[in-house]
């Protein structure tokens, strides 16, 4: 398997390097199949709080190489032969080198045993190859026990597909000394700066917030063929080293979790109605029982019970320094999407209610022209923002945090530092011109990266006014 892998890499290097030439030249335009006529595609109706788009139908990818018959006619392997030093029948393994762009950025290459992309987020395609090279081309990292399904809700049915990896045994993808077995591939196609995901979990980890996904951008290959920028990093999940929790909850109003109820306080500010929708994210779906939703259900309650019903002390039942800094990264950043709530996770730690991980920052945010808070009636802030208290404590730790925010266009800077190689091949191979929900998609990149930190030092200054005037 070793050598077949080794040779459909290398065999695939001279059109990997034409292609590599042709579009930084800017010679040919490599366009994948269209998304939807962008007049299907539902536009933001109000600027400050755009609606998502309905999903469009789902396109698999279809490989451009054949897995199936990888060898290179030009070269044969020579039988194997024993050494002639019976002490040492074996030569040492050498490294493998396989072909890269070049950009700096690490390679990802995923080969499927039917030669087929991946056409669903519900099924898992099982015994897949995962090869990580570095951009020298040696191997960081290899296995053929890998699953690999889509994954998303309206990120699915964009052209550039996100994905999600399974191994069959813990391991540490991007160095961060902490294993796992489920990682994700963002695609972040409607991102013209490849970084909002990134850069809003930068601000997070400079939080108190418990756990943060970390990653690192990577070109990713399907099959032999080059799909472009990826950020691969850690999945959401409860254990060691990621969430530390009993329970794991997420609020989306797209109610598709297996296990799943609706609360009776917490306010929806988009539709204007109380009652959040709560899928279980841990357990897992086939770990969870009647009983065990009893119990989360109940926790919910208490919550919002000691909220809402005055039926105990809600500081005993809820962490206001994460719910404080949660509401901090999103406002700063200007994610709207606790207002509906969309990728809302919140987790119970001893029967109490912690806010995060943070999640999906890529639709509307670092958009400039903002003004006042963005989320400040979602979810459980309504009545929090009714609590002297919790106000003096958002106002103290803003005080706080706000020295260690000042540097974020710095850290975006040198982010975008990284990306520039690899982001010209990248909008080649998929251009947004149809959705440009943030804004940006008809700027360069440089003049994106200026637009991010401009908008994201006027949210700063907004911040800090609206939160001293409390």
């Amino acid at each position: 398997m070793k050598r077949t892998l080794h040779r459909l890499l290398v065999s695939l290097l001279p059109a990997l390097a034409l292609a590599f030439a042709l579009a930084v030249a800017g010679c040919v335009e490599v366009v994948p199949d269209d998304p939807d006529d962008p007049g299907q595609i539902e536009q933001p109706q109000d600027p400050e709080q755009p609606q998502d788009p309905e999903t469009p139908s789902d396109d698999p990818e279809t490989p451009s190489e054949d897995p199936e018959n990888p060898e290179d006619p030009g070269t044969s392997e020579d039988p194997e032969t024993p050494s002639e030093d019976p002490e040492n029948p074996e030569d040492p393994e050498q490294p493998e080198v396989v072909p890269t762009l070049g950009t700096g950025l690490r390679s990802v290459y995923i080969i499927t045993p039917d030669g087929r992309g991946i056409d669903s987020k519900d099924t898992w395609k099982s015994g897949c190859t995962l090869l990580i090279v570095d951009d020298g081309g040696k191997t960081y990292f290899k296995s053929t026990e890998v699953g690999v399904k889509g994954r998303g809700n309206s990120t699915w049915g964009y052209p550039k597909k996100p994905y999600t990896l399974k191994l069959s045994e813990k391991d540490d993808l991007i160095g961060v000394g902490a294993k796992g077995k489920r990682w994700v591939l963002l695609a972040n196609w409607m991102d013209r700066t490849l970084l909002r995901n990134d850069v809003s979990f930068e601000i997070a980890r400079r939080t108190g917030l418990d756990w943060t996904p970390s990653g690192e951008f990577v070109e990713l290959y399907l099959n032999g063929k080059h799909m472009g920028n990826y950020w691969l990093g850690e999945q959401i999940k409860a254990g060691k080293g990621r969430v530390v929790c009993d329970w794991l909850i997420e609020m989306d109003t797209y109610y598709d979790a297996a296990w799943r109820f609706y609360s009776t306080w917490g306010f929806r500010a988009n539709e204007w109605q109380w009652g959040l929708p709560i899928g279980i994210k841990e357990p897992d779906d086939d770990e969870m029982t009647p009983e065990l939703l009893a119990q989360i259900k109940s926790l919910v309650a208490g919550v919002e019970g000691a909220l809402y019903e005055g039926k105990g002390d809600y500081r005993t039942k809820l962490d206001v320094p994460s719910f404080v800094d949660w509401y901090i990264v999103h406002e700063l950043t200007w994610n709207l999407e606790p207002n509906h709530p969309k990728s809302c996770y919140f987790h119970f730690r001893d029967g109490v209610m912690f806010a995060g991980p943070v999640w999906d920052f890529d639709w509307y945010t670092f958009v400039p022209g903002t003004s006042g808070l963005g989320i400040r009636y979602s979810i459980y802030y309504d009545q929090l923002f009714k609590d002297p208290a919790f106000v003096a404590a958002l106002k103290a730790r803003w005080t706080e945090l706000k020295p260690r925010l000042e540097n974020i266009p710095a850290y975006i800077d040198s982010q975008a530092g990284h990306l520039v190689r690899s982001e010209s091949v990248n909008w080649s191979l998929w251009p947004n011109t149809s959705f440009d929900v943030n804004g940006d998609c008809t700027l360069s990149f440089s003049l994106a990266i200026t637009r991010m930190k401009s908008s994201f030092s006027s949210r700063l200054s907004t911040l800090d006014k609206a939160i001293g005037e409390m």
